[in-house]
């Protein structure tokens, strides 16, 4: 079973990613900091990531923690907010139904294959 990292502060936002992926047969490693995730010893072990932007406090330190990983980024943005340049994650629109991310954490893992 694939397994990926979900991050983001928002508990209830957290419950409803990984009800998502996991009812998408994928196994989830769910923190509330980028550094609690990354820091992990578990984290040589997933397919990819799912960070939410409201875990993310300052850019820089975000893509140096993201290109040291080496895996797949999904990087969940509001739709409102100008989005970063962020060409170390492929950027998905917040709202979105469920179709979408598990979709995109199944490509990303194919592709990581």
């Amino acid at each position: 079973m694939a397994q990926v990292i979900v991050v983001t502060p928002d508990v209830a936002f957290r419950h409803s990613l990984t009800f998502i992926l996991e009812s998408g047969g994928v196994a989830v490693l769910a923190y509330d900091t980028l550094g609690s995730a990354f820091r992990s010893p578990q984290v040589k072990h997933v397919g990819c990531a799912v960070v939410d932007d409201e875990a993310i406090h300052d850019w820089q330190y975000a893509q140096e923690l993201f290109t040291s990983f080496r895996h797949p980024v999904i990087l969940l943005i509001d739709q409102y907010r100008s989005p970063q340049e962020v060409p170390y994650a492929r950027c998905l629109a917040k709202p979105f139904l469920g179709e979408p991310l598990l979709q995109a954490v199944q490509d990303a893992i194919a592709d990581e294959s």
